[in-house]
């Protein structure tokens, strides 16, 4: 009888160790999307469009749109966000210039904060190769910005991002479409 009663309590402690091994296990966080509906942006500067085939920023000018979002209540404070879009150009190989332009953070009680740090393209560069007729994701990265107190739940953010097809590094002749845009986050 008591060596059932050792057995047992040694197969309780394991389930028990085993149980808050997997319980405190990183892996048991993840991420979730939302997609944004590219019909719901506002376009901005010189003949951008907006349609049901997305977004359409000219081979001429500088042209862009502004996305208007909640971070959801189950986002993880101070997590990395990923903005990511699907973007298109014509058929020939090309380079376009095309990222963030300005961020706007707002939180319930705090004042409105502008400025763009923390909106940043993950590969650091704002010019993206077309290799053809073939779809390339971009990804932008929202992480908090040292002058506004954290990143929350809640937070609101008006994004602003825009293609300066005038700028140098920008041959791309035909106009440029975003075709999707996808808001990756944090949850416990």
């Amino acid at each position: 009888m008591l060596i059932l009663q050792i057995a047992t309590s040694r197969s309780i402690g394991f389930a028990c160790a085993i149980g808050l091994a997997l319980w405190a296990s990183p892996a048991s966080a993840g991420t979730t999307s939302f997609s944004y509906p590219t019909l719901a942006t506002s376009p901005s500067g010189s003949g951008a469009s907006i349609s049901a085939f997305g977004i359409g920023l000219p081979s001429t000018g500088t042209s862009g749109f502004h996305l208007n979002f909640n971070l959801p209540r189950d986002y993880v404070n101070n997590g990395r966000v990923k903005i990511v879009m699907q973007l298109l150009s014509g058929g020939t190989p090309c380079t376009t210039k095309f990222g963030a332009y300005f961020l706007i953070r707002t939180r319930a009680g705090r004042p409105r904060w502008d400025g763009s740090a923390g909106l940043t393209a993950t590969n650091g560069s704002p010019t993206i190769y077309f290799p053809g007729q073939d779809i390339i994701a971009k990804v932008f990265s929202l992480v908090p910005d040292p002058a506004f107190p954290g990143q929350r739940g809640g937070d609101s953010f008006l994004a602003s991002f825009r293609r300066e097809a005038g700028d140098a590094t920008d041959n791309c002749s035909s106009n440029l479409f975003v075709n999707s845009i996808e808001i990756i986050y944090p949850r416990p």
